[in-house]
């Protein structure tokens, strides 16, 4: 029984991440408040928002937010962390940016990648 859990359980988490290349960054905060409800939001290069390996639209992924934000007393205890491929277009990040405003969730961080420091 104890393995089942554990099997469902790294299943479950590596669901949250889907396969994309991320940006890269030269500088960036690595830490976010402990508290808080973190959402990762995968957005792939065709611009499909993907959470926890389902595919959201629009809709469905402001009521996903509202629901977060109502389960955590407020979408101010709600931080989104958006994993978006290097390669979307800006509009897709620009539509998610927007849902989430919808959604009363303003608190965003975006995933990169460290840029290797030169020698």
């Amino acid at each position: 029984l104890l393995i089942v859990f554990f099997m469902t359980v790294s299943r479950f988490s590596t669901q949250e991440y889907e396969t994309l290349k991320l940006p890269n960054a030269k500088s960036g905060q690595e830490k976010l408040p402990k508290k808080k409800k973190k959402l990762v939001i995968n957005l792939n290069v065709d611009g499909d928002t993907i959470i926890g390996g389902r595919h959201l639209n629009p809709l469905q992924l402001e009521s996903q937010l509202t629901m977060e934000a109502r389960l955590n007393d407020g979408p101010e205890n709600v931080i989104v962390i958006v994993r978006a491929d290097r390669q979307a277009r800006f509009e897709y990040i620009q539509d998610l940016m927007t849902t989430c405003a919808r959604a009363g969730v303003w608190q965003l961080s975006f995933a990169v990648v460290s840029e290797p420091v030169p020698d």
